[in-house]
């Protein structure tokens, strides 16, 4: 491969902080997030790939299953965002592991990525969006924090804006599930949330409905035996499925009445 190294543009700088907020990306998510079609954003791809500030990953097996190739930063391109004095040192160390990375952890990074341009298309300028990479070093957040946190944009006057924190489960264990839930009672209990504001949302994405059940069965077990009030921890639930295939915002379930799917 010819490597090129002319200098990059400002598009090609925020291309690295794209990749940057979420480890892994394709080429068709990148689209859908900057609303592009596919063909640009492959050719964006390309023109930094030859210039090695990221690195690509796919080989035989990809095309067997019909997978995309997805792209990380080398340390090339961590050294052009680490220029942005707003990028937490332990993010940018954590990202040099991101070529080595496992398949499972890939999939998953490019599931947040997926339910992020999917709520934004449902819930557009309403909220801010921001992932595990880009609040790393906040300590109000768990250790681990979310992989996707979200704020409204423009809370009502004299109203404290919602918060969320998102979980996004593909294909996982449901005791793997509980033991997340049970981190973030923990986090609510023992550390609460910044200046007195409300705990945000909890949002938990299951498998399926058959987990989904599960866990809502479980979170209201885990908040009665730590005396916690619904109100005061709320978690909402909803399947893969319903989050990327659903065109309206009723997606989620509030655990404390079931009554059917709601909005945020």
């Amino acid at each position: 491969m010819q490597t090129r190294h002319n200098k990059l543009n400002s598009n090609q700088i925020q291309m690295l902080l794209l990749v940057f907020k979420y480890r892994y990306v394709t080429a068709a998510l990148l689209a859908r997030h900057k609303g592009t079609n596919k063909s640009a954003a492959t050719k964006s791809l390309r023109i930094l790939l030859e210039q090695e500030y990221i690195d690509r990953r796919y080989d035989n097996s990809y095309r067997l299953l019909g997978k995309s190739a997805s792209y990380c930063l080398t340390p090339k391109g961590i050294k052009v965002v680490k220029e942005d004095a707003d990028k937490d040192e332990g993010a940018l160390r954590a990202i040099y592991k991101d070529r080595k990375a496992t398949d499972s952890f890939i999939e998953h990074n490019l599931s947040v990525m997926e339910a992020l341009v999917q709520l934004k298309s449902l819930y557009g300028s309403h909220l801010m969006y921001f992932t595990r990479s880009q609040v790393m070093g906040f300590d109000i957040f768990p250790n681990p924090g979310p992989p996707l946190y979200m704020r409204e944009s423009e809370p009502a006057e004299n109203e404290e804006p919602k918060e969320y924190m998102l979980e996004i489960y593909t294909d996982t264990l449901a005791w793997i599930i509980r033991k997340r839930i049970d981190e973030y009672i923990t986090h609510f209990d023992e550390e609460g949330w910044s200046k007195g504001r409300h705990y945000p949302t909890l949002l938990f994405v299951a498998p399926n409905k058959r987990i989904e059940k599960h866990l809502q069965k479980y979170v209201e077990t885990a908040r009665d035996d730590a005396y916690i009030p619904d109100k005061d921890l709320i978690f909402m639930t909803t399947t893969v499925k319903d989050l990327f295939t659903r065109s309206n915002m009723f997606i989620w379930t509030n655990v404390t009445d079931l009554g059917g799917r709601c909005r945020l």
